[in-house]
């Protein structure tokens, strides 16, 4: 009878859409198995730019194959896509066993895909030179493309390392690339062709009741002295010592905009032998700082609305004055869950900053207005208060009364 009951208060099958059901394969298993015990309020889908891309979700045991399949390096089909489970978490508790499944992206699974070769040297790539070098003919299945343009960089001594490895070096040297899966083919995008404007927006009250800003100076850091590669150390007999030589002197790469705007901020040096041009090694280290306070916003949407990853989004906040393009950049959302609402974290950007700005400084303004009126009606009272009190009292004192 508990789990009778259990069953029908928590655990609702969604459509019959495959892409609404999950299907589960065993590590080492030819079958396939739809899972129908699944918490669909529990199912989320969270990803992050770059860096998270997981399924999440609890199913009740029914004693059926596909629950007993969730279990490590199992796959899992949704959404249309493939996840990996990695960390199930059984659990037996007031008769009913359940299992809370995380599952990440298939093409996490890259890291398994290993180059052990380097080439030695530093040499000019692009992003499918580095895809290509670690994926072509390998055995799991995975694929790449790269959208948009990219302009070559040095890298030195490309290899020996996981896929994983493959994809830090990407974000490393192009630092505004965005990578993404569509099933094992793994995409490399730059920022223009990542952008999608749909005409969407998002509008305080009307599509959200909770937005929360997050601005942060903390990292803030606009000049920094650069080394490049250094030359074959010569040995002076004279003094014994060694002597550093430099292909250019080290130097200071300032942002004079930030400083303008913020004040000096010094970071750490900026080391790196890959760089004997001068030229290049500025380029390289001015995406390094970071001139602006960086800057999130999270918004809790009014409905279980699907994200789009890297959508820019017309978002105001009318009663603040605050109103700037941004981009989705993260989200979770619950797919067969209609009434949990869908909650997406948008970009930090010089410009969403500037509109931040904007915007407090005209609230800045308007409370110092407010805040003159206010003074004045307080002289104003206070005067028509001194009067009234002075006038209080007529006539003169003739002597003793009893009233």
């Amino acid at each position: 009878m508990l789990t009778s009951h259990f069953h029908s208060r928590l655990f609702i099958l969604a459509s019959n859409s495959v892409n609404n059901k999950i299907i589960v394969q065993g590590w080492g298993s030819a079958y396939r198995e739809p899972l129908n015990s699944v918490a669909w309020d529990s199912c989320s889908i969270q990803w992050e730019v770059n860096s998270t891309f997981q399924l999440q979700f609890t199913a009740y045991d029914d004693h059926s194959l596909a629950y007993s399949m969730l279990t490590n390096e199992s796959s899992i089909f949704f959404q249309g896509e493939e996840w990996i489970v990695k960390t199930p978490l059984p659990d037996y508790s007031g008769m009913v066993n359940t299992n809370q499944v995380t599952a990440t992206h298939a093409y996490f699974d890259v890291s398994r895909v290993h180059q052990w070769q380097t080439k030695t040297g530093t040499f000019s790539y692009s992003p499918n030179d580095v895809l290509a070098y670690w994926l072509n003919d390998n055995s799991l299945g995975y694929t790449y493309a790269v959208k948009g343009t990219f302009t070559n960089q040095p890298i030195e001594n490309l290899g020996n390392g996981s896929g994983t490895d493959m994809i830090s070096k990407i974000i490393e040297t192009w630092p505004t690339a965005v990578v993404f899966p569509h099933g094992r083919q793994i995409v490399v995008y730059s920022a223009d062709e990542w952008a999608q404007d749909l005409g969407n927006r998002i509008n305080y009250i009307h599509d959200t009741t909770e937005i929360q800003m997050s601005p942060d100076s903390t990292s803030l850091f606009n000049e920094v002295m650069v080394y490049g590669a250094t030359k074959d150390t010569d040995t002076n007999s004279d003094t014994d010592s060694d002597t550093t030589s430099y292909y250019f002197d080290p130097y200071i790469v300032k942002d004079e905009a930030s400083i303008a705007k913020w004040g000096e901020r010094p970071g750490a040096d900026i080391s790196d032998d890959r760089f004997t041009d001068k030229n290049s090694m500025d380029v390289y280290a001015r995406t390094q700082l970071v001139t602006e306070p960086q800057f999130s916003i999270s918004i809790t949407m009014n409905d279980n609305t699907e994200p789009v990853p890297g959508e820019i989004r017309r978002t105001e906040i009318r009663n603040a004055g605050y109103s700037s393009n941004l981009q989705v950049v993260g989200y979770q959302w619950y797919p067969n869950s209609p009434g949990t609402q869908t909650t997406i974290t948008l970009n930090t950007s010089a410009k969403s900053i500037l509109d931040l700005q904007n915007s407090q400084s005209k609230m800045i303004a308007k409370a110092v207005k407010n805040s003159k009126q206010n003074s004045q009606l307080a002289i104003t009272a206070q005067n028509t208060a001194t009067k009234a009190y002075n006038s209080r009292i007529y006539g003169e004192k003739v002597g003793d009364s009893d009233y």
